[in-house]
């Protein structure tokens, strides 16, 4: 078990997506509120192209930055082995390609496999490697992973993926790492800014108040699972959003 009063580390992985740099704010502008008794926090995000907009997330919070692809084995063994004392893992990165699969291209479905499913597994792995009794593993996925989504077929066969492995390795790492999975809902964001007004209205349809998702629900839902409150809750899969179906 972690001691109460040691300092947190957290890596949070696609750090300056719309998601990643929404929870690596919040960590860093709340730190105490991960315990029930105030401890210090050391938050780390992780990029992959932007250097720019890390920086100024950097210079913004605090946080520290590593930069790395999670899609490749070398990059992420690196990544891991560069952060010493880790505890905590939000893994965030992904992309989306969409297409309809009649005409989806070979190439983009090994990319969004690669980055999504495979990127899942090396994090995973990792973090059941290197993290410590007690510490805690978020991944994203998608509704999409669980229903499918009409001209998403690699981003659902990723995300079902992710789930998969999730809860896989709460299994495997059962009374020592806590293991789950967030699905965040429709969050605009630069992982869906192509998509149309059309969809958009369909995105909004589907839930309980005619409205997107935002990023709080994401946040917080976060804050939770990090917390001593959450301590025992392993293998789940959480819905932060709005939508029925």
């Amino acid at each position: 078990m972690l001691e109460e009063t040691r300092v947190r580390t957290i890596l949070v992985t696609g750090g300056t997506g719309t998601l990643g740099a929404a929870i690596v704010r919040e960590l860093c502008a709340a730190q105490s509120t991960l315990s029930r008794t105030p401890r210090p926090a050391r938050v780390i995000a992780n990029y992959r192209h932007d250097r720019k907009r890390a920086e100024r997330l950097q210079r913004e919070t605090g946080c520290e930055l590593r930069r790395a692809d999670i899609g490749d084995e070398e990059q992420v063994r690196e990544l891991f082995e560069s952060v010493e004392a880790l505890d905590t893992v939000v893994h965030a990165a992904a992309i989306s390609c969409d297409g309809l699969s009649v005409s989806f291209s070979n190439a983009a479905w090994q990319e969004t496999l690669r980055i999504n499913a495979t990127g899942t597994f090396l994090v995973t792995r990792a973090a059941l490697q290197h993290l410590p009794d007690d510490g805690r593993l978020i991944v994203f996925a998608s509704r999409a992973g669980e229903s499918g989504n009409w001209g998403q077929g690699a981003y659902a066969a990723s995300k079902a993926a992710v789930i998969a492995m999730a809860k896989c390795a709460a299994r495997e790492a059962a009374g020592r790492i806590a293991v789950n999975v967030l699905c965040p809902g429709f969050v605009p964001g630069a992982l869906n800014a192509e998509i149309g007004s059309a969809r958009l209205d369909w995105q909004r349809a589907r839930s309980v108040d005619g409205e997107l998702g935002s990023v709080e629900p994401v946040v917080s839902a976060v804050q939770w699972l990090l917390s001593s409150g959450a301590r025992g809750v392993s293998g789940q899969v959480i819905h932060c959003d709005n939508r029925l179906w």
